[in-house]
């Protein structure tokens, strides 16, 4: 380390600077990491992983012939849709929604409306008209509660309990 107060020698190309090598490869090295992480932060949110769309920012999952597709990734106060097909069968279809749903998410609005809705122990139970033998759709345009992981459990007609797990950011 020279003193501050010293004239730095010229350099080969004709400049009378002082460098530091050895502090100017670290910099090389902090700046190439933070660029490829850039790069990665904006391919996680193209695929989906910031929500609002993208190949990763939907769910699936099947009961039987039922299906319910969710969000993986949502927005904390932002709406988004919980759509369900219900499999062929009978004149009523029944969503039970868990009662944590209820603590992590608002229900704005369900179209088609529901013929019936009801609480019990297990949580919400909506009941939806349909023509005897033909498969239904809901959808259920839901809003967060607060950011976090947030799990819940949901069965079309009876069917054995879906955990989807939604992640929710600020």
């Amino acid at each position: 380390m020279r003193d501050a107060g010293a004239v730095p020698p010229v350099r080969d190309d004709g400049l009378q600077l002082q460098d530091d090598p050895a502090f100017q490869k670290r910099f090389w090295i902090a700046e190439r990491t933070a660029w490829v992480l850039f790069v990665l932060i904006i391919l996680g949110a193209l695929a989906g992983l910031t929500g609002a769309g993208g190949p990763l920012s939907r769910g699936e999952m099947s009961a039987g012939e039922g299906r319910v597709e969710y969000p993986r990734v949502a927005r904390w106060q932002t709406s988004d849709t919980l759509a369900i097909r219900f499999a062929g069968g009978g004149e009523v279809r029944r969503l039970l929604l868990s009662g944590g749903f209820d603590e992590d998410f608002t229900i704005e609005q369900i179209l088609p409306q529901p013929e019936r809705q009801r609480m019990t122990a297990e949580g919400l139970v909506l009941e939806f008209a349909a023509a005897d033998g033909e498969a239904t759709r809901a959808v259920l345009d839901i809003r967060p509660r607060h950011p976090g992981l947030s799990s819940f459990a949901l069965r079309l007609d009876g069917s054995p309990p879906l955990r989807p797990s939604v992640l929710v950011l600020p």
